[in-house]
């Protein structure tokens, strides 16, 4: 076979098995030992690999909840009566004392709702942690990280971020320092969850937390790992504690590769607010303002300035210097008279010092600023005349907090018509604003009803109380008014009713209210009552202690209408009565009847009887109502008796 031909010729290659047979050695090892053998060495072995890998898998698996719970009974006496196969599992608080009894893998994982296999994928178990901390099971979650090692850190960084949300400072540091007890790797979001979360404590942190984030700081300054991210959120944290010397300390730090940048000098500035020596703050504030280089001064941080000169409410002159911060940094014509220039403690420096030539433009925050430092200041005639201002000509900046404060400057700048421009105020807001407003806005307006209601001016006047009082009325009806269920009348609320009888008892301090106003008064309370606005067995325990006020007060009110409706002559035959005597009789009779009633009823609830209080209480009362409010004698509308 010539070569040519053989280079195109396809070739196959067979090899023998070098092994032989399964059936050849069993014969090998029979002609020889004379023994009959089901499996040779080769197929035990790997039958033992095979049942190596299904323990291996099964170890890694859950029991079922029936097995988990025969185990629980068997080994730790667990009752039938306390524990139910449902008991068992991620969803349930009953089996989380058995975690740290056992050491049964197979238990754990039922208890905790993961396999082995799970444990390898750390996106999984962060997940799984995250699950269990939103239905608050901290043990849990804290058990699986522990039980996660190398591949916990997502777990662990949401635990620290719950402990913090939950304003448990303590909690999050000592679960940042057993982490590495327990092998779990911090990430490069560990330090700064930590730190973030503490600058945001509500409470100031100790001066033992700042020291723990100290040494956490020097640690990674050491092994070179501190970058600017978790230096500027370290100085947030401390920034957030009692003492602020640990912050400085830091700041002050002369540190390879960080540097101060703008978000830096905030914190120095949020961390001065906590220095309560006046004296103290004065001279670091002064010395810091003229060290800060002129590339990290910009709108927001000299906001951030004028927002710490007015968190000074302990110092007037401090607080008083906001308003000279805000007119020399931004573009707000304050006007002069309300500017204190004189002997101020905080030296402002010009914003030529940091080579700005001019004004940074003012926005919503800064008018907002100012609207709170003349709460501060009790300067309630600029602040009123720079939201009137505002509403003319830039309206969409208005929101509901300058709203507010807008009603309140009204109330205090002109108590004796704060009610008129209140309410005036309250149209050109709906009218000119996408302002919705709340029931905060509502209670500031019935404020404005209690303080002109005290007023000389309205007390001493017939027709001022008359006024008043139904504007009052009318506000609540239109605000917060319930519609009948009988003749759709509009009534007003339970809630309302604790101001509309205290402004009323302003109105009649000086005993000018007129019997047509207090009859008024007291029609509108009997249609609330009929529409069941007082149903005691409606409303929460927390609300019954409301219904002693309101009910001493309707009777005020009964009592006043009675002392009015008095029959001087003694009556012996009321037929021999004229007509219009006769019906004064029969009303007050019901009045009488009603007032009976309403102390009978005031007498459980002061000794917390409620329950006795049962329907045909309120029914009586309700009819009795209904009988006086039909009754020809009264002048008011007439109520349906049905």
């Amino acid at each position: 076979m010539s070569l040519c031909y053989r280079l195109f010729v396809r070739q196959f290659h067979v090899s023998n098995r070098s092994n032989a047979s399964q059936v050849k050695e069993k014969l090998n090892i029979l002609k020889s030992k004379g023994i009959v053998i089901n499996k040779t060495k080769s197929q035990v072995s790997r039958l033992n690999d095979k049942k190596k890998l299904k323990f291996k898998n099964v170890q890694k698996s859950a029991y079922s909840k029936q097995h988990a719970l025969h185990l629980l009974q068997k080994n730790y006496h667990a009752s039938n009566n306390d524990l139910k196969p449902s008991d068992i599992g991620p969803n349930s608080t009953m089996d989380v004392k058995f975690l740290t009894k056992t050491t049964d893998k197979r238990m754990i994982y039922t208890i905790l709702g993961v396999t082995g296999e799970q444990l390898r994928d750390s996106v999984l178990i962060a997940k799984t942690v995250e699950k269990f901390l939103n239905r608050h099971q901290v043990d849990k979650a804290i058990y699986l990280c522990k039980l996660s090692k190398s591949r916990g850190s997502g777990a662990l960084n949401n635990i620290i971020k719950y402990y913090l949300n939950e304003n448990q400072p303590k909690s999050a540091i000592d679960l940042f320092n057993w982490a590495k007890k327990w092998n779990i790797p911090l990430n490069e979001y560990t330090h700064t969850i930590l730190f973030s979360g503490l600058a945001q404590q509500k409470e100031p942190i100790s001066k033992k937390n700042c020291e723990t984030v100290m040494k956490i700081v020097n640690a990674l300054i050491e092994k070179n790992e501190l970058n600017q991210i978790i230096f500027n959120s370290a100085l947030s944290a401390l920034a957030n504690g009692t003492e602020v010397t640990a912050m400085f300390d830091l700041f002050e730090k002369d540190i390879k590769g960080i540097k101060r940048d703008s978000i830096t000098y905030t914190w120095i500035l949020h961390g001065l607010s906590k220095v309560e020596n006046d004296g103290l703050f004065v001279e670091f504030l002064n010395g810091f303002l003229i060290s800060i280089p002129p590339r990290h001064i910009d709108s927001k941080f000299l906001f951030e300035l004028c927002n710490l000169l007015n968190q000074r409410t302990s110092n007037s002159q401090i607080l008083g210097s906001t308003l000279s911060a805000i007119d020399k940094y931004f573009d707000v014509n304050i006007p002069e008279k309300f500017l204190k220039e004189k002997n101020q403690l905080i030296k402002l420096p010009e914003l030529s010092h940091w080579s700005i030539t001019r004004k940074f433009h003012s926005n919503k925050h800064i008018i907002g600023l100012i609207l709170a430092n003349s709460v501060a200041t009790k300067n309630w005639e600029y602040g009123l005349k720079l939201f009137q201002d505002l509403l003319k000509e830039k309206p969409y900046l208005i929101d509901i907090d300058m709203y507010h404060k807008s009603l309140y400057f009204t109330i205090e700048n002109d108590p004796n018509h704060c009610v008129e421009k209140s309410l005036e105020l309250n149209k050109q807001i709906e009218e000119n604003t996408a302002v919705k407003f709340s029931k905060r806005s509502m209670l500031i307006i019935y404020k404005a009803f209690e303080k002109q209601s005290i007023k000389g001016m309205t007390v001493y006047n017939e027709e001022k109380i008359s006024d008043l009082l139904q504007k009052c009325i009318n506000y609540m009806k239109e605000n917060e008014g319930v519609k009948s269920e009988i003749d759709e009348i509009i009534t007003i609320p339970s809630e309302a009713w604790k101001f509309l009888f205290r402004i009323s008892k302003n109105l009649n301090s000086q005993g000018k209210m007129t019997i047509s106003d207090t009859n008024k008064l007291f029609n509108e309370y009997m249609k609330a009552y009929i529409n069941g606005n007082f149903d005691v067995l409606k409303k929460k325990p927390d609300q019954v202690k409301d219904e002693r006020y309101m009910l001493l007060e309707a009777i005020r009110l009964l009592k006043v209408l009675l002392d009015e409706y008095v029959i001087k002559t003694p009556v012996i035959d009321e037929s021999s009565l004229d007509n219009l005597e006769r019906q004064k009789f029969l009303y007050r009779r019901l009045l009488l009847r009603l007032k009976r009633r309403l102390v009978e009823k005031l007498d459980k609830v002061e000794k917390k009887k409620i329950e006795i209080i049962d329907e045909e209480v309120e029914k009586n009362i309700k009819q009795n109502m209904k009988l006086v409010l039909n009754n020809e004698y009264q002048p008011e509308v007439k109520l349906t008796c049905n």
